[in-house]
């Protein structure tokens, strides 16, 4: 099983809500299983560090 977290980005969610800054995304076998603010990450994911960049989910 596949886990990457993407970390410190700003995220774009498509909904038209306001962005988030500092955002965390959690990715198991290719299916975003969280999307929102930053929070702690467990231990088995693959930590991605996105800041300064933008991830948008749609």
């Amino acid at each position: 099983m596949s886990k990457v977290a993407f970390a410190h980005g700003l995220l774009i969610d498509g909904t038209g809500k306001p962005a988030v800054k500092d955002a965390l995304v959690l990715v198991e076998d290719k299916k975003i299983v969280y999307a929102g603010a930053m929070k702690d990450i467990p231990s088995e994911y693959e930590v991605k560090d996105i800041t300064g960049k933008t991830i948008m989910q749609v």
